[in-house]
């Protein structure tokens, strides 16, 4: 099994895209609309506000970690690993070459992730990267009262 990690790049945005679409994994649609209809204008321009890694097993993309950056804050978004190679260490791989990355080429100086409490293999692996809960963030749902 070869095994290669890959930072986004011009060359991979969309086969990135592509699988978080085919994996129908992206929880911020807006996210995913923002990336592609942003993908075929200023990809070095994109790519100074994303960061983001992917993780390649025999050529085939198994896992991806997006971040965007916005001055001294990045916020991850989206680790996924495709469920047949999770429980590998793949998704610290990918978050410590993110983090890496963020740090010494973004110069970031916080970086921020989300996770539903109910994630407990998420939310100890960020932990143990030494992440550190600040603060309870809620969701808020409005349904169209108007629909029928």
């Amino acid at each position: 099994m070869a095994l290669k990690k890959s930072k986004l790049t011009p060359k991979n945005l969309k086969t990135v895209l592509k699988f978080y679409y085919e994996e129908d994994i992206m929880h911020d649609a807006s996210f995913l609309s923002y990336l592609y209809n942003i993908c075929n204008m200023n990809l070095k321009l994109l790519l100074r506000k994303i960061a983001g890694v992917s993780i390649y097993v025999d050529n085939r993309i198994v896992g991806c970690a997006l971040a965007t950056i916005n001055g001294v804050e990045a916020h991850v978004y989206n680790v996924i690993i495709k469920e047949e190679f999770r429980g590998r260490g793949f998704g610290k791989v990918i978050m410590s070459a993110l983090v890496l990355s963020l740090f010494k080429e973004y110069n970031v100086e916080r970086i921020f992730v989300d996770v539903f409490e109910d994630n407990i293999v998420a939310f100890r692996l960020y932990q143990n990267m030494g992440f550190t809960k600040e603060k309870t963030l809620f969701r808020l749902c409005l349904h169209n009262p108007i629909a029928s």
